[in-house]
C-alpha cells in the first residue's frame, strides 16, 4: 500500500521557508499515530507573514505585472501541482482520512481552478473595462488587497486553491492559514509558487493554531480581506476579530472585507415521482462521500410517505454494504473521521439522537478496521422518525449519520426542507420539470442540486445564506469577490 511521508511542514513568508524550532505530529486518523511534523507559527510569524504581503502589495514589483503574467504564473502552478497531482492527492487523503477512490474527485480540480482564473482574467482584460452611463464613464476592478485565506481540513489542498487561485487573480497578495489538522498540503502549494516563480511576499502560509495565527490574521488592520471556511460558530469568531471585537471583548473598530463559508444542514428532497434508483445513489452520495465531513453533506432525507419505506430499505441495504476502511485502500468506501476528538463528537451526537426518539435504522457504533485498531473509525449511520424540533434535525454533524423526514405533499416538504438556520445546499428530486424549479425557487439554500447531488463545478459560484455564511466562492463571482468595483465617472462639457 502507497503511503505519503512528508517529514517535516515549514512555513513560506516572504519567499523564505521557516521553522519555528517547535513543531507538532501531524496525525494519520486511519490509525491514530503520526506520519509527518509540522512547524508551528506564532503570532511573529503571522505578523511577519502580513509585512511580508503587504509590502509587496504596496511596493513590491506585483502591482506591476500585467494581467498576462499573472495569467501565467497561475498557469505554471496548475502545471507543477498536475505534475504531482498523485502524490498530493495521497498525502491530503492520508492526512484528513477521505478515501482514495474518492480524492481525485475535488483534488483532481486543483489545477483546472488555476487555469480557469488565468483564462478568465485574460478574457476580461481583453474585453477592457465595462462602459456605463452616456458619457464614456467606466467601472474597473481593483485587488481588494491583502489576503488572509483561512481553509479547514475536509479538503486541505482544495478549499485552499479556490480561494488563493482566485485572489492570486485578482492581483491580491495572500496570507494563506490552513488547519492545524491538516498542514501538509500548504506547505507543498507554497512549493509550487516557489517553483512557478512568484514575487517574494505574493504568496505566504503561516501554519499555528486559530488562537494565536488566526486570530492575529482576522484582527489586523493590515489585512484587507478575510476569506473564511470552517464551523458557523467559529465563522462567528472570525467575523467579530474582523470587525475589532478580539475574545477578550476589547474593541478596536476597523472595517474589512469578510468572505464566509461556513456549516450546513442541507435537505435532499425526493418527490414520488422521482427516478428511484438515482434518488437512491443521490442520497448515499449526499450523506457518505468523505464520511460525511462535507458542509454541504445532504445530512437530512425529506422523502414522500408513500415511498418512504421502499426507500428505506435500499438505502439500509445499500448502507450496510459499505466498506469501511483504511483511506488509501482503493476498495474503502468509508474512511475514519479526522480526529478521535470528532470521533466523540459524533457518537455523542448519535447518542443524542436516539435518547430524543429518533428510530437507529442502522449504523450507530464506532467501527473497528482489521490492522488499524487505533484509527478513529464511525459505521455509516441512518435514523427514521426524525422530527423538527430533534437536534439530529437541526445541528450539523459532520459525519456519516443521515436523518430521514417525511412529507405529504409539496408545501410541506418545502416547509421542512427551510427549517433550518442554515442555506448552504439542498437537493430535489423529480421528474416534474415545473414541480422542481417551483420548489428550488422556494428553498432558501445558495446552491440546489437538481436529480444529482454534490455535482457543482468550478465555473459555479458557491456559498450560503442564513447561518451557512456570506459571499460566494467560484465562478466569476469568486474572482470579484477579491476585488472592489472603482467607478470612473466622466461628466458631459
Amino acid at each position: 500500500m502507497t503511503t505519503v511521508f512528508a517529514p517535516k511542514a515549514r512555513m513560506y513568508i516572504g519567499g523564505q521557508w521557516i521553522d519555528s524550532g517547535e513543531s507538532r505530529p501531524v496525525i494519520d486518523p486511519g490509525t491514530g499515530s503520526a506520519f509527518a511534523e509540522a512547524t508551528i507559527g506564532g503570532q511573529a510569524e503571522a505578523r511577519a507573514a502580513i509585512s511580508a504581503a503587504r509590502a509587496a502589495f504596496d511596493s513590491g514589483p506585483w502591482r506591476k505585472w500585467t494581467v498576462t503574467a499573472r495569467a501565467d504564473l497561475l498557469r505554471r502552478v496548475a502545471d507543477d501541482i498536475a505534475g504531482r497531482n498523485l502524490e498530493l492527492i495521497t498525502l491530503d487523503c492520508q492526512n484528513v482520512g477521505t478515501p482514495i477512490r474518492q480524492g481525485h474527485d475535488h483534488l483532481g480540480l486543483v489545477p483546472s481552478v488555476f487555469r480557469y482564473y488565468a483564462d478568465m482574467i485574460e478574457a476580461q482584460a481583453t474585453r477592457g473595462p465595462e462602459a456605463v452611463g452616456p458619457n464614456g464613464s467606466v467601472v474597473e476592478r481593483e485587488p481588494v488587497g491583502v489576503v488572509a485565506a483561512i481553509a479547514p481540513w475536509n479538503y486541505p489542498l482544495w478549499m485552499a486553491s479556490s480561494k488563493v487561485s482566485a485572489a492570486i487573480a485578482a492581483g491580491c497578495t495572500v496570507v494563506l492559514k490552513p488547519s492545524s489538522l491538516t498542514p501538509l498540503s500548504a506547505a507543498e502549494l507554497a512549493l509550487a509558487f516557489e517553483r512557478a516563480g512568484a514575487p517574494d511576499g505574493v504568496f505566504n502560509v503561516v501554519l499555528g493554531p486559530a488562537s494565536t495565527v488566526g486570530e492575529v490574521l482576522t484582527s489586523s488592520p493590515d489585512i484587507d480581506k478575510v476569506s473564511f471556511t470552517g464551523g458557523t460558530e467559529s465563522g462567528m469568531a472570525v467575523a467579530r476579530s474582523s470587525f475589532g471585537q478580539n475574545g477578550a471583548g476589547q474593541v478596536q473598530r476597523q472595517v474589512k472585507r469578510v468572505g464566509l463559508e461556513l456549516g450546513g444542514k442541507s435537505p435532499n428532497i425526493v418527490f414520488a415521482d422521482a427516478n428511484f434508483e438515482q434518488a437512491v445513489a443521490g442520497a448515499m452520495t449526499a450523506i457518505f462521500v468523505n464520511q460525511g465531513e462535507v458542509c454541504s453533506a445532504g445530512s437530512r432525507l425529506v422523502v414522500d410517505r408513500r415511498i418512504q419505506a421502499e426507500l428505506e430499505d435500499r438505502l439500509v441495504s445499500a448502507t450496510r454494504a459499505l466498506r469501511v476502511g483504511y483511506q488509501l485502500d482503493p476498495a474503502t468506501e468509508i474512511g475514519p473521521l479526522i480526529s478521535a476528538e470528532h470521533l466523540d463528537e459524533v457518537a455523542s451526537a448519535v447518542e443524542h439522537a436516539v435518547a430524543d426518539g429518533a428510530r437507529l435504522l442502522t449504523g450507530g457504533h464506532r467501527a473497528t478496521v482489521a490492522g488499524h485498531d487505533g484509527g478513529f473509525y464511525f459505521e455509516p449511520t441512518i435514523f427514521s422518525g426524525v422530527r423538527p424540533d430533534m437536534r439530529i434535525a437541526k445541528d450539523e454533524i459532520f459525519g456519516p449519520v443521515l436523518a430521514i423526514q417525511s412529507f405529504t405533499d409539496e408545501a410541506e416538504a418545502i416547509e421542512l426542507a427551510n427549517d433550518t438556520r442554515y442555506g448552504l445546499a439542498a437537493g430535489i428530486w423529480s421528474e416534474d420539470e415545473d414541480r422542481w424549479r417551483r420548489v428550488a425557487r422556494e428553498v432558501r439554500a445558495g446552491v440546489v442540486f437538481i436529480n444529482s447531488y454534490h455535482s457543482a463545478t468550478i465555473e459555479v459560484p458557491w456559498g450560503g445564506v442564513g447561518m451557512s455564511g456570506m459571499g460566494r466562492e467560484l465562478g466569476s463571482a469568486g474572482l470579484d469577490s477579491f476585488s472592489e468595483a472603482k467607478s470612473i465617472v466622466q461628466v458631459a462639457r
